[in-house]
């Protein structure tokens, strides 16, 4: 009974293997040796996919290279350069809030030319590359510089009012002083008669107070933070 059936044997499929050192091409005298089976493969790995390989990584080169344009970002430090413009060294006079108020949209502009020069994403040869952090990474500084030129400003003008107020405070200390002598009487009376000129510089003050709150009013900053 058996020899009315044949026996089949399984056909198992053989896995390829890269050869680890290009094959030989067999001895033509000798008709007992082949040509490595998987010679085909190594040519395939070692010649054609390593040269398209190395191909296809030069444009990454050339697009690393164009990241020198955005050298000022690199360096660009916001602690620094807010820093700036509180500098009163050697004769410098400290920027005025209507100054870093220019400065603000300054940044402002930066931060949306930036956005346009850098897109979410790049194709470069094979590859997609994603520029969503670094466009991130260079978008949050101008917007740190934003952030601490307006608190920069807040702190300008609550000092500028806590100066103004305590000014005012003395005068009303002074003029509600009790005289004790006539030389006291005479003084207070003489203080109270400058006072007219005095105050009309103080509105002067009073005037550049309250730009600085217009200009904070301009950037919706909630003046509670200073409180």
């Amino acid at each position: 009974m058996k020899q009315l059936f044949k026996t089949q044997n399984i056909k198992a499929i053989k896995t390829p293997v890269i050869p680890p050192d290009r094959p030989l091409p067999p001895d033509p005298n000798d008709k007992t040796k082949f040509l490595d089976e998987n010679a085909w493969l190594w040519e395939a790995f070692h010649v054609d996919l390593i040269k398209n390989l190395e191909r296809a990584i030069l444009p990454l080169q050339e697009y690393v290279e164009t990241y020198k344009e955005f050298s000022a970002e690199n360096d660009l430090d916001p602690d620094k350069y807010v820093a700036k413009f509180m500098d009163d060294s050697e004769g410098k006079t400290p920027a005025t809030p209507e100054m870093i108020r220019q400065d603000i949209f300054l940044q402002i502009e930066s931060e949306k030319k930036l956005l346009d020069r850098i897109p979410t994403e790049l194709q470069v040869s094979m590859f997609l590359i994603n520029c969503k952090d670094i466009r991130a990474a260079y978008a949050t500084k101008y917007q740190q510089i934003r952030e601490k030129n307006i608190k920069l400003i807040a702190q300008i003008a609550k000092d500028e009012t806590i100066k103004l107020t305590a000014s005012f405070r003395m005068m009303e200390d002074k003029i509600m002083k009790a005289p004790e002598t006539i030389e006291e009487l005479t003084n207070t009376k003489n203080f109270i008669a400058d006072q007219g000129v005095e105050i009309e510089k103080k509105k002067k003050e009073i005037d550049e107070i309250m730009q600085n709150f217009k200009i904070l009013d301009e950037f919706n900053y909630d003046m509670s933070y200073t409180d």
